[in-house]
């Protein structure tokens, strides 16, 4: 097409020139007067692009007519020669275009009507692969010609097939195309939700708008007399007969021998409760009942073990092949409650990190729930749903969120640049989001007192809002006061702040950690953990995290480790004390060192550092005194700048509203930070350049 532009052009452009000081004779037909000279202009042809300029002579000139005509017609020839062919070929290849295009979408439109019978005639649900192209529903890219135009058509089957091309990039215009139609009827929503492929769906789940019809109902379920909870029972002792080392030890011990005993009605009797506290203010009630315990906590524990063990590909394989996807339907439908969703989506969330899951998942129906969830109110919920669609959109991106990685923001297909990575990593006994809400005393009121609603997480609702241009991770671990509730009970090693952080270092990894700047965001115990992960990113592997951190921000770290009055006065409580919380004693020597390597980091490299510290001691229980955990002379790194506020050692990471110290400060760190970044990276360019 170029080709015949080009040809066009220059054939339409031609001029021909007849300059008058050659000119002797006029052509024929052309009077001639005796007193003034006589001038004959030709008609400019501009439509053709050909431009004969104006012809003179004059009556002092003399040559040969015959040899003025022959010049004339035989440039003019030529000029509509040239025009000919031009035309000729730029309509044969239109005509072929249209021709093609014309035969693609009759294509497509004749098997959405034959797909349209067939679905009249059984209720399975339709798929791209029995729509022109090869056997996995992909049509030639090839095909696609303009599709910038395509679109923007209203037709949902020429939309669909920029959405069956083999290039990314037009895709991901069909997909964004389809999200922005919602004024569409019920028929051609109905099209796309039964004729579209796995990877178009979920492409419209992650877009931000795109309307729930798009998204077929799960199938109805089949009714069973066997007891949810025996079905989960039963598929944790068969996938952790898997796992099993050499010893015949499992890493989901204490639930396998919950399983266990719930199958064969035998529970363990013991005469008291022992009750531990936490950092939170919670307790908890540690107790064998000579009946069952409750339905809600039987299973979460059951949904929280397959989480773990369908991390690996041959168990989740194994798992969806035993009908595990139709025993969570069941779930949803039967314990309608939010901590049931959450634990749903978070084994969700382990089984989308297997690719050859996705078009199962898919079949199934979970596309519409997952969408609802991450649109609703609750932060939790929200963003373990958004993991589960980030995993399977690998049309998008190739990062993954593996197991304990949630992604604050965006939680949506987004085409803005992102300038860094804000890493949030919670402390003891806390989690990847109720860590970082709003504070407690506000709680009770839906609305602050600007208007804006209340928040179960700042990072999420307002960081992103106030600074849009960035990433934002939230990591998540499990801890204990005492090793009788660890869940990792046999595996010492990673409870240790060593063990913890160089498993996380390798999930950040996968997320993608690394390619841009990162600002470590650490509370309590989270920002050892952050010290740790710097130090062992010395080696070559994580050495890119390592030269791309530009900022930490910390609250009531540690540093040189608790107060000792607040163990040894709680000294009954914990009988057998877990590995993170003897790491947490004063005076211990890898703290130190810890410390150390941080200080030298910090300075060496001029890394930006912000510490707030608490002033007001933390009430665990009514029957507990207060205690001062963290003391400013812990909390103060040494290096950077330090605020200490009249805040607990809960609180000191919650803000009270965008106004607050609290939050003002840390937002103007995050900017500042990212500034930094670019001042820095300019440096380096520039220095590259001169050498």
């Amino acid at each position: 097409m170029w080709f015949c532009q080009r040809l066009f052009t220059n054939g339409c452009c031609s001029r021909l020139v007849i300059r008058s000081s050659k000119l002797i004779g006029r052509p024929d037909g052309i009077p001639s007067t005796d007193s003034t000279p006589c001038k004959w202009h030709c008609c400019k042809l501009r439509t053709l692009g050909l431009k004969v300029i104006r012809f003179s002579h004059s009556s002092g000139q003399s040559r040969d007519s015959h040899q003025q005509r022959s010049a004339f017609f035989s440039s003019l020839t030529w000029g509509v020669v040239a025009v000919f062919v031009t035309t000729f070929v730029s309509t044969i290849i239109v005509w072929w275009e249209i021709k093609l295009l014309h035969r693609n979408m009759s294509d497509v439109t004749s098997a959405f009507s034959n797909a349209e019978s067939l679905q009249s005639a059984n209720s399975a649900p339709l798929h791209m692969s029995q729509l022109p192209g090869d056997s996995q529903g992909h049509t030639d890219s090839g095909d696609v010609w303009f599709p910038w135009i395509q679109a923007k058509s209203k037709d949902p089957f020429t939309l669909l097939e920029l959405c069956c091309t083999e290039n990314p990039i037009v895709r991901r215009l069909g997909v964004k195309a389809l999200a922005q139609k919602t004024h569409w009827e019920d028929y051609q929503y109905r099209y796309v939700a039964q004729a579209a492929d796995f990877r178009t769906l979920i492409g419209l789940s992650r877009s931000q708008g795109a309307d729930p019809r798009y998204f077929l109902q799960p199938p109805s379920l089949v009714p069973t007399e066997t007891h949810l909870l025996n079905e989960l029972a039963a598929m944790v002792l068969a996938l952790d007969v898997e796992v099993k080392d050499s010893k015949g030890r499992s890493p989901n011990g204490s639930v396998t021998a919950i399983a266990q005993q719930y199958l064969q009605n035998r529970y363990r009797a013991t005469d008291d409760k022992i009750h531990f506290w936490g950092f939170d203010g919670s307790s908890l009630d540690v107790a064998s009942l000579d009946g069952p315990p409750p339905e809600d906590q039987l299973l979460l524990e059951f949904l929280t073990a397959l989480a773990q063990l369908c991390c690996t590909a041959e168990l989740a394989a194994l798992f969806v092949e035993k009908k595990g996807l139709v025993m969570l339907q069941r779930a949803v439908e039967q314990y309608e409650n939010t901590l049931t969703f959450t634990a749903v989506a978070d084994l969700l969330g382990n089984l989308a990190l297997h690719t050859s899951l996705h078009e199962v998942m898919v079949k199934t129906g979970w596309l519409g729930t997952l969408k609802s969830w991450s649109e609703g109110k609750n932060s939790t919920l929200a963003v373990m749903a958004a993991r589960v669609l980030t995993n399977m959109d690998r049309d998008w991106s190739t990062e993954v969120l593996d197991d304990g990685i949630v992604v604050l923001h965006p939680l949506w297909r987004s085409g803005k640049t992102v300038h860094a990575d804000v890493i949030f990593v919670h402390g003891f006994l806390g989690g990847a989001v109720k860590t970082w809400r709003q504070q407690d005393k506000v709680i009770k009121s839906q609305q602050n007192h600007d208007g804006t609603p209340h928040t179960d997480c700042w990072p999420k609702d307002w960081l992103a809002e106030d600074c849009p241009h960035i990433r934002i991770l939230s990591v998540h671990y499990n801890t204990a006061l005492s090793f009788w509730l660890a869940n990792n009970g046999i595996n010492k090693e990673k409870c240790t702040l060593e063990g913890r952080s160089r498993e996380i270092l390798e999930k950040l990894t996968k997320a993608g950690v690394g390619a841009r700047p990162i600002i470590w965001v650490g509370h309590s115990m989270g920002g050892l953990l952050i010290k740790q992960m710097l130090e062992q990113c010395s080696g070559e592997e994580h050495k890119a995290k390592r030269k791309q951190t530009c900022g930490f921000l910390l609250y009531s770290v540690p540093h040189r480790g608790l107060t000792i009055a607040g163990l040894t006065s709680q000294v009954h409580y914990l009988l057998y004390p877990s590995p993170e919380v003897r790491e947490l004693s004063p005076g211990s020597p890898h703290l130190d060192r810890l410390h150390e390597h941080f200080r030298c980091f910090v300075d060496t490299n001029s890394i930006p550092c912000l510490s707030f510290g608490e002033q007001l001691k933390t009430q665990f229980r009514k029957t507990l005194p207060r205690l001062l955990l963290v003391p400013p002379e812990s909390s103060d790194p040494g290096v950077g700048e330090f605020c200490s506020l009249p805040r607990d050692h809960i609180n000191i990471c919650k803000p009270e509203s965008r106004n607050s110290t609290v939050y003002e400060r840390s937002l103007a760190f995050v900017h500042r930070c990212i500034f930094f970044s670019y001042m820095h990276r300019i440096r380096q360019v520039v220095s590259d350049s001169l050498d």
